[in-house]
């Protein structure tokens, strides 16, 4: 059978042992990245929230739903410029507290975002709002420079729940979770999109 000019001819080894490699490189490069967009681990994430549960007097205010769409928006131009000293100034203050900026840097020139979509509203609880998105992402880690027969456009579309949390009159970005593990531990946030017809 005929192959494309230029495409070699592996045996069937070769090519389980390169799609292996591939796999693990994505596997590896997904992990930094959700770690990335957070800047620390899921413990991290769950402490944050844990930790800032306690409203202050300036938090007893209703959140503004309105802004928060805005807020990530604005988030994301940060991100996409790669200024990440002012996507740290987005965080959480209770994140903040946990990660600090030389933390929140780690690996961040690995990462570029591009495109990413108009965040959408999806639910709120409390002091908490949850927005969907999609972003586009490409790893630049040195690891994959190791992977054999890689594919030439490593870009993936991302899709997201991020978590904002209303702080002193603002929202603060939280962390974000792969829509569908978000959906699968907030079941009642997709029934009420379906109610609604969304």
């Amino acid at each position: 059978m005929p192959r494309p000019f230029g495409v070699r001819a592996l045996n069937r080894p070769q090519a389980d042992m390169n799609l292996q490699n591939i796999t693990v490189a994505l596997s590896i490069a997904m992990t930094l990245t959700l770690l990335g967009c957070t800047g620390g681990s899921a413990e991290t994430t769950s402490a944050a929230v844990q930790a800032s549960g306690e409203a202050t007097e300036a938090d007893s205010r209703a959140p503004d739903l309105d802004t928060v769409a805005e807020r990530s928006t604005e988030y994301w131009k940060s991100i996409v410029a790669a200024d990440w000293i002012q996507a740290y100034d987005f965080t959480d203050p209770a994140t903040r507290e946990i990660v600090g900026l030389g933390q929140f840097l780690q690996q961040k020139e690995h990462h570029e975002y591009r495109n990413p979509s108009q965040p959408k509203l999806i639910g709120s609880e409390g002091d908490l709002a949850y927005l969907e998105l999609a972003v586009l992402w490409e790893p630049h880690h040195p690891i994959l420079s190791t992977v054999r027969d890689k594919p030439a456009d490593m870009t993936q579309e991302l899709h997201m729940v991020e978590t904002w949390r209303w702080v002193d009159g603002d929202w603060f970005f939280v962390g974000n979770d792969r829509q569908e593990d978000f959906h699968a531990e907030h079941p009642g946030l997709r029934a009420k999109d379906a109610d609604s017809g969304k």
